[in-house]
């Protein structure tokens, strides 16, 4: 671990990792500070920032995303006593985790409408007349996010933005003309291209494509074709 190294919140998650302060001399004990608080006290080798069950196991530390100064101060006795060593702090910065936080919908140069929330209810009408799909809004290194509807896979990008229908390099967005009904979409960041390495956290979404225009050309035509309507025909 060097100053100013960048660890990814993904990777600490993944696969367990922590810390531990390489020393000289017999040093009684270790203590840490995380960010100039007192973080743990370790009495015996290997001193771990996390603590650890006799070298067998080490505890894995699961930070916020940040910046970090962490120092490790050496001590002659156990518990922090006796003469203090030299002491050693390092910078480190915590990436956020790979995830997906929300949806905007967006038109077909990019241009962002408004959010899309969950429950939200989408107009056929306006999907069609304007061009209309939605993009991830992301944190951490993203490699690719897939998109999934009513749990089948629907599509894969590997570059930014990451848009449900596909964009031509940001420049075009694929409109998305759906049927009427129900959606639940998921969107699911990777750290790799192509779905590989890591995943991060998905963001599911539940929403409802409504056909009101077809609702009322239905209403209009029956009315249209002569059957008995009293409103219309005026009878009793």
């Amino acid at each position: 671990l060097n100053e100013g190294d960048v660890l990814k919140l993904d990777e600490l998650k993944a696969t367990g990792q922590t810390i531990v302060a390489n020393t000289t001399g017999q040093p009684g004990s270790v203590k840490f500070s995380v960010n100039n608080t007192f973080f743990k006290m370790q009495n015996e080798s290997p001193y771990t920032l996390t603590g650890d069950n006799y070298g067998t196991y080490f505890e894995p530390w699961i930070p916020e995303a940040g910046s970090y100064a962490i120092d490790a101060t050496p001590y002659s006795e156990s518990d922090g006593g006796g003469n203090a060593g030299g002491s050693l702090t390092i910078h480190i910065i915590v990436m956020p985790e790979t995830s997906v936080l929300s949806y905007d919908i967006v038109n077909t140069s990019g241009q962002v409408l408004r959010s899309l929330h969950e429950g939200d209810v989408l107009e056929l009408d306006d999907l069609k007349a304007t061009g209309q799909t939605f993009v991830a809004n992301t944190t951490g290194q993203i490699g690719s996010v897939t998109f999934d509807v009513n749990d089948q896979f629907f599509n894969l990008q590997n570059a930014f933005p990451y848009t449900f229908t596909g964009d031509n390099y940001g420049t075009y967005f694929v409109p998305w003309i759906p049927e009427a009904g129900s959606y639940t979409i998921i969107a699911t960041p990777y750290s790799e291209i192509d779905a590989g390495g890591n995943i991060g956290k998905p963001l599911s979404i539940h929403f409802t494509v409504a056909n009101h225009d077809k609702g009322a050309a239905s209403r209009k035509n029956t009315s249209d074709s002569g059957e008995e309507n009293p409103e219309i025909n005026g009878s009793d």
